[in-house]
């Protein structure tokens, strides 16, 4: 499965415990009750959210209690550009609400952003002050880079997908698809 499906993948399991609304309680790979509709997932899918349930529940349920404030911080931000409000998954995913998570590649905070990419997006990059590091400011930014990249892309899931694997990458694998099914 490509990086760009297990990252869709990962950001669905995490919204769908972390929300429970709405949907049919089902039993998780663990045993335990879930909210999950399968029927909804791409059947690729399927297989990568058991597999990402059954090792990260607890972790994502303990997260859904402490992280509440977070959370409502951010959909608030996601609300004023008028995102839809599951993007926050994309946070967790990338740091578990971290702010100082570090990748080995650089990038820094809860939406861990590189430092030109956060530089672009106005946030202050320096060796004495870091805003990736504010979940207020990146998170900010995060919402202006995914506008942006809705806008070049027009469809969330491959919004999500370069979200975390590049937009140039995505825009690559489209003209490719795209020529696949012409014809």
């Amino acid at each position: 499965m490509a990086i760009q499906n297990k990252i869709i993948a990962l950001v669905v399991a995490a919204g769908i415990l972390m929300q429970g609304a709405g949907t049919a309680q089902t039993t998780a790979p663990s045993g335990k009750s879930s909210s999950i509709q399968w029927d909804e997932l791409n059947p690729r899918a399927i297989g990568f959210v058991k597999d990402y349930l059954d090792i990260h529940e607890d972790r994502l349920m303990k997260m859904k209690v402490w992280g509440q404030p977070y959370f409502i911080m951010i959909e608030s931000v996601l609300n004023r550009y008028h995102l839809p409000p599951s993007l926050k998954y994309l946070a967790v995913i990338e740091s578990d609400l971290k702010s100082t998570a570090l990748s080995s590649a650089g990038a820094v905070g809860p939406w861990q952003f590189m430092p030109g990419t956060a530089r672009d997006l106005g946030l202050v990059v320096t060796a004495t002050r870091d805003d990736r590091m504010d979940l207020y400011k990146s998170s900010h930014a995060a919402a202006k880079f995914l506008s942006r990249m809705h806008e070049q892309l027009g469809d969330w899931l491959l919004v999500v997908a370069a979200y975390n694997g590049g937009l140039a990458r995505v825009e690559n694998i489209l003209p490719i698809k795209n020529q696949g099914t012409s014809g």
